[in-house]
């Protein structure tokens, strides 16, 4: 090959290289576009990932709360079974009589205070220092007796001077009626632990000479002269004492008297049992179940002045071990019908 056609050879295949240089430099990188087109899809897919976690998430969140929801509310029926199952079986048990759905209305006793409400179509069955207040306060707001739609802001005082005047049953004066009442309509009774509701009554209407109460101040001075050895008519009762009295009673005051006696539980069929222990989970359901979820159960008395646990301890260090062995046979029927332990 001649001298001239090399060196024009070499010129030409030296532009070639040039020319694929520049274009290289112009072209994307295929590796780089591979790694960018990953990044890419990665990022799609952490995205869409995240979304459907998300959703997925609330999807389960949602069924998780409604499987609770379900769970909590047949766990509560089951609870409300077991109670009415027990109070059947106790009534039974120690012969007390047996429910009958179209008793006699005449044959209620002066101590059977039943309240009703027909907006929500329930009685209630009044049990003194069972939430009664909170209740009558509920029953006033519901019925429009009251000028608040808040239950908190009803005073105690109003509520059980207002509520006994105009939503006892019995002042219906009419047969009928209350009978077509007691038929139709749900059935309430709230029970608590009848030591700690001995101590509610003890603490509210005989501990102290409460100013608006004198004739619980006057029995209270009678409990102490009739029990105590040092008889100065001017002491009030001690728990023990008050106690000792409770036991030996037959003419209970409503305050502390019998369940069965203030309730007719082994004669009226309540629907739903609700215990003061449980008040909070107990109503929460009950209302909701009666169309009152609008209304918030109100508490009756601060945190640091209901009788609690620490209370009840500090009261029944001084109560002899047979003075609380005649309570719970005196009140045995209220332990064992709604399931409360032995002191």
């Amino acid at each position: 090959m001649s001298k001239p056609v090399r060196t024009l050879t070499r010129s030409l295949i030296g532009a070639f290289i040039i020319i694929c240089i520049f274009i290289s430099c112009r072209q994307p990188n295929r590796t780089e576009e591979h790694g960018h087109r990953r990044d890419s899809m990665k990022n799609n897919n952490k995205r869409t990932f995240a979304l459907e976690v998300t959703r997925n998430w609330r999807v389960w969140s949602a069924k998780h709360v409604e499987s609770h929801r379900v769970h909590d509310e047949v766990g509560f029926m089951e609870l409300q079974r077991k109670r009415q199952s027990l109070l059947h079986e106790e009534c039974q048990r120690q012969n007390l009589g047996d429910i009958d759905d179209d008793f006699d209305v005449m044959k209620l006793e002066p101590k059977v205070k039943l309240l009703y409400s027909d907006t929500h179509r329930f009685i209630l069955c009044e049990i003194p220092k069972c939430a009664s207040s909170s209740m009558k306060k509920v029953l006033l707001t519901t019925e429009y007796l009251i000028n608040t739609t808040n239950p908190r802001e009803v005073k105690s005082e109003l509520a059980h001077r207002l509520a006994d005047a105009k939503l006892d049953l019995r002042h219906l004066r009419n047969v009928t009626g209350i009978a077509e009442r007691l038929r139709n309509y749900m059935r309430l009774i709230i029970v608590r632990d009848p030591v700690y509701r001995l101590l509610s009554a003890y603490r509210n209407k005989l501990e102290k000479e409460y100013p608006w109460s004198k004739e619980f101040a006057d029995m209270s001075r009678k409990i102490h002269s009739n029990i105590s050895a040092d008889d100065p008519n001017s002491k009030l009762a001690t728990f023990a004492e008050f106690l000792k009295y409770a036991a030996m009673d037959r003419d209970r005051d409503r305050h502390w008297s019998l369940y069965y006696d203030l309730c007719l539980p082994c004669t009226i069929r309540y629907d739903f049992v609700a215990h003061v222990e449980t008040i909070t989970n107990d109503m929460t359901a009950f209302m909701k179940m009666m169309r009152m979820e609008h209304i918030l159960f109100p508490s009756n008395y601060a945190e640091s002045e209901q009788t609690d646990k620490e209370k009840l301890q500090k009261y029944m260090a001084s109560v002899p071990a047979e003075t609380i062995e005649d309570i719970y046979n005196s009140y045995r029927n209220d332990f064992e019908m709604f399931g409360f332990s032995r002191p």
